[in-house]
């Protein structure tokens, strides 16, 4: 059964955010990580050798930390917005959020929000992230108790 700190489950959460692969050891709770090329195409992926070496070697010993996709942080964005009081904000995020460019527009609207805006929704996006890596922690552990 693989186990991760708060502090480890805080890091995959994240390093997930930021566009990186997360592989766990099922044995040992190992944790190895490197950029996902398609999500961050413009890094050198020579530094980060070793890594996917490790992983491409024993597949059988690693599982993937999986990112949360699209939808998934859509919800997260609605969530946001539901959980704030001022109606005025949580109006112009639902209407970011409806644009054709939902995530891009969203972001605007955090950035040029009052003053501890922006400290609230990151807050908020990466408990939310932990949330979600202790969910696939759980799905990872039920399949290898199968």
């Amino acid at each position: 059964m693989i186990k991760l700190t708060d502090k480890q489950v805080n890091e995959v959460a994240i390093k997930l955010d930021k566009g990186f692969k997360c592989f766990v050891n099922v044995e040992s709770g190992k944790l190895i990580f490197f950029p996902d090329q398609l999500k961050l195409p413009a890094v050198d992926m020579a530094e980060w050798d070793e890594a996917m070496a490790e992983v491409e070697d024993y597949p059988d010993e690693y599982e993937e930390i999986v990112a949360m996709d699209e939808n998934q942080q859509y919800g997260v964005m609605e969530d946001f917005a539901t959980s704030l009081d001022d109606k005025k904000l949580r109006d112009r995020l639902y209407n970011a959020l409806d644009s054709n460019r939902a995530n891009h527009n969203f972001k605007f609207e955090v950035e040029n929000a009052e003053k501890g805006i922006k400290e609230k929704w990151h807050e908020f996006k990466l408990q939310k992230g932990m949330e979600w890596v202790r969910e696939e922690l759980e799905f990872i552990n039920e399949r290898f108790e199968e």
